[in-house]
């Protein structure tokens, strides 16, 4: 269940055990357990279909080409979040929460620096795609995303454009049974956020 420890949490319990090799304890985040997730979701309908799925985070952002429902390709790029509230905080001058709230805001375009931040994930994706579509015999044209940074209304427009594919948006809780009282108010419509834990989880039970 490592993807839904906060990342502050993980270095602490790293900073308990400092000595080593070996440590006596080690932490690793699970960032495509969303894959889990997905599959049990989703997994159904794609099983004659290459598609690629996204999972863009606060820190990074991993991608991953299911041929059949079999990995194909994977990659992971240090961009997220982070970088884009720091980019609009530093274009207009404004704090990391106005930026947020920037970023938020679908009567605000924000595509361009968009662009700026994701072109180098967005090569990177583009070329993985293009190498998939030439060495398999297939084409890439759905494109399933999750995450926190999926939520923000110019990122799957960007996506689909620069892309040129079908952008999906995917609820990792769409395949589960759960009481809707128990996901908080504040997080209603925001379950993308957690498909990297739900996979997590899935996986854990699978395996036991």
């Amino acid at each position: 269940m490592a993807a839904a420890i906060p990342s502050d949490d993980v270095r602490f319990l790293l900073n308990m055990f400092p000595a080593g090799p070996p440590a006596p304890a080690s932490v690793e985040l699970a960032g495509l357990s969303f894959v889990s997730a997905f599959l049990h979701t989703h997994g159904a309908e794609c099983v004659d279909e290459v598609v690629c799925l996204v999972e863009a985070g606060e820190l990074s952002s991993h991608f991953v080409f299911l041929n059949k429902g079999k990995v194909a390709l994977v990659g992971r790029f240090s961009s997220g979040g982070a970088m884009l509230r720091r980019k609009v905080a530093g274009d207009l001058g404004v704090d990391d929460e106005l930026a947020g709230s920037i970023l938020s805001d679908r009567s605000i375009n924000v595509s361009s620096t968009l662009i700026d931040v994701m072109s180098p994930f967005l090569k990177q994706l583009s070329l993985s795609k293009d190498f998939i579509e030439r060495h398999q015999g297939c084409r890439v044209s759905k494109i399933y995303v999750s995450g926190g940074v999926s939520l923000l209304p110019h990122w799957a427009e960007v996506m689909g454009q620069e892309l040129h594919a079908r952008i999906i948006a995917w609820d990792p809780l769409g395949n589960i049974r759960y009481e809707p009282e128990l996901l908080p108010a504040d997080l209603a419509g925001q379950s993308t956020r957690f498909a990297a834990a739900i996979g997590a989880a899935l996986g854990g039970f699978l395996e036991s």
